[in-house]
């Protein structure tokens, strides 16, 4: 076989490949971008438009360095944003288009990191990405998450093909941008390179140790400036929170990894009502995740089993699958860390980068194991699940996690001749949705209870329109005991949301 045949080869290869990738980003992309105004934004959303809306580049760069919220921990994401609605607008379909994008790039990028171990054995798998309900509900969330995936999956498929070429400058270069760019996105993805750092270090790999360390290095201005006006400010506000929150967010992430925010109760759920009554009503959604949950797992540890699995890999893939490994059970030992030491509340999403990882590592050993009832056993029952929860999405009104759009409505609707409102709530939510009426609001705080309401509220002679949303943050507030102060005109439940018109009694 000649030169120029094995050339011709090779790009026949890479044409296809291309093609296919780029089906993947197409589909992933119509999927993501369809009814993207669906639903109301929820309380981070709005933190997100907030944040972005001043007119200059300066005043929003000054903005995002000198916020307390956890948004100080993404610049990147914000920076880009910033930029992106001065041209387009602040409306929810061009805050959650670039969302939209990265998620997209993202699972080509999942797509590829298959590709790069096992080559077209695997590839085929990542045509589920396009479906999975964790990437499609960050790719339609105005949040930095979907950003942090594509970037972080960037990052590691320099670092696989650093692996089959260490001498690459290229690929040693890439390695740097992409870890750089990836921890400005998000600070978590610090955890990131400190599993890399273990990783070279005990595989001895000196060029890759100088790499992350340069990362770490141009990475400690935002730990510093994080620490300074997130972590600490923090840590007083989560020790007035009921304790318990993140044994439930911890409990919840393999749920969320799985199937999102959607079929039985979420970790929010649970949180806003006792356990039975968030279990109520969805006996149909908890049996199908049980049972294709079953067949997943089952599958996957027969295959992992399988000694025929095994054997059919080669040196290389075998030392991607290691790797990616180590990295993912390292940075989850730091998550759990870092949430003993200092009781951060942390989500699925926050170490969302893993899932990328962790979808290649389950997809391993199913495509490489022998016949196809193992095969089917695990993919029949996943595509269910993830395509029945991301139509959830993308169809079912009472998804939303917040439905601020329906209160303001409701506010403005001049209904009783509401005066003004108080707000339990994130009240620029319902400035962004166009309430122009009078808005007190009370801060997240264990001190807030129906006595305090009642005061504020002592003198109104005309009806007030009462506002909570994530009763958690306002532990001592129970609103079975509303009566006890107050007339209740009316009572309105919206999906995160409850309302009630309220006269003080006399």
């Amino acid at each position: 076989m000649n030169e120029n045949h094995v050339r011709a080869l090779v790009a026949k290869r890479w044409s296809k490949l291309g093609f296919v990738l780029l089906l993947i980003f197409v589909v992933s992309f119509a999927i993501r971008a369809f009814r993207l105004d669906f639903y109301s934004l929820w309380y981070d959303e709005v933190n997100t438009a907030s944040l972005v809306q001043l007119a200059t580049a300066g005043g929003a760069l000054d903005r995002i360095i000198n916020t307390t919220g956890s948004e100080t921990l993404h610049p990147l994401y914000y920076l880009m944003l910033s930029g992106w609605v001065r041209l387009a607008g602040n409306s929810p379909w061009m805050l959650r288009f670039p969302s939209v994008l990265f998620g997209s790039l993202a699972v080509v990028v999942y797509a590829a990191l298959l590709y790069q171990v096992s080559k077209r054995k695997t590839l085929a798998f990542g045509l589920l990405l396009i479906v999975s309900p964790f990437l499609v509900w960050y790719s339609r969330d105005a949040r930095p998450y979907a950003l942090i995936m594509f970037l972080t999956g960037l990052h590691l498929l320099f670092y696989l093909k650093l692996l089959a070429q260490p001498q690459s400058k290229k690929h040693l270069l890439g390695f740097v941008i992409t870890g750089i760019l990836s921890v400005y996105s998000g600070i978590f993805v610090g955890m990131l390179l400190m599993a890399e750092l273990a990783w070279s270090i005990l595989r001895r790999r000196p060029r890759e140790i100088a790499a992350v360390v340069l990362v770490l290095i141009v990475a400690l201005p935002l730990v510093w400036h994080g620490c300074r006006t997130f972590f600490q400010p923090a840590s007083d506000r989560y020790r007035d929170l009921p304790t318990g929150i993140n044994a439930v967010r911890i409990v919840g992430f393999p749920q969320e990894f799985l199937v999102a925010r959607s079929l039985g109760p979420t970790p929010d759920e649970v949180r806003r009502s006792p356990l039975g009554e968030a279990l109520r009503g969805k006996s149909l959604e908890i049996g199908v995740e049980i049972i294709a949950i079953v067949c997943i797992f089952t599958s996957l540890v027969a295959c992992i089993k399988s000694r025929r699995g095994v054997s059919a890999s080669n040196q290389y893939s075998t030392r991607a699958i290691h790797m990616l490994g180590f990295i993912t059970v390292a940075v989850c030992l730091q998550a759990a860390l870092l949430i003993a030491i200092t009781g951060y509340q942390m989500n699925a999403r926050h170490i969302g980068f893993v899932f990328g990882p962790l979808f290649v590592l389950c997809i391993y050993p199913i495509a490489r194991a022998q016949g196809y009832f193992r095969k089917v056993l695990f993919v029949a029952p996943l595509l269910v699940l993830w395509t029945w929860s991301s139509a959830n999405q993308l169809f079912d009104s009472s998804y939303v996690t917040e439905d601020f759009k329906t209160a303001a409505r409701i506010i403005e609707s001049g209904e009783h001749h509401a005066s003004r409102a108080v707000a339990l709530c994130n009240v620029r939510a319902l400035r962004y949705y166009g309430v122009t009426k009078s808005l007190t609001f009370l801060p997240e705080s264990a001190q807030v209870t129906g006595e305090v309401v009642e005061g504020l509220l002592r003198n109104d002679s005309n009806p007030v329109w009462l506002v909570l949303s994530r009763p958690w943050n306002y532990p001592n507030f129970h609103f079975e005991d509303l009566a006890s102060y107050f007339q209740i005109l009316q009572t309105k439940e919206l999906p995160g949301i409850h309302m009630w018109l309220l006269v003080p009694n006399r």
